[in-house]
């Protein structure tokens, strides 16, 4: 819900919550307890932070992201490809301030 508000407004974020509140299988893993629930608060929660490093850049950003992925990993394997996104915010976040700074313009 909160990475669809930032990204989209806060009619999608609404909408976004309500969609998950209403998907059978989501309901249906958080009544049995699997780890599918947690794993998606960790994933989205990475992702979120993601964003927050492409758009300001902070170091709790990226130490944030990393924690989130590192517990996502350890809840189920297959979110570990979750660096991946990572690796291209921490490109975009060091790419960016090079094209402003004035030897971006020299060599862009």
């Amino acid at each position: 819900m909160l990475l669809a508000r930032r990204l989209y407004g806060q009619a999608v974020g609404w909408l976004a919550g309500i969609l998950l509140a209403a998907t059978v299988l989501h309901v249906q893993n958080s009544h049995f307890a699997t780890s599918d629930v947690p794993l998606t608060f960790l994933v989205l929660l990475a992702l979120t932070l993601m964003v927050a490093i492409t758009e300001r850049g902070r170091f709790g950003a990226f130490a944030g992201a990393g924690v989130a992925i590192g517990f996502a990993a350890a809840t189920k394997f297959s979110a570990l490809p979750l660096l991946l996104p990572l690796v291209v915010a921490y490109v975009h976040w060091v790419v960016i301030p090079l094209e402003e700074s004035s030897l971006g313009a020299v060599f862009g």
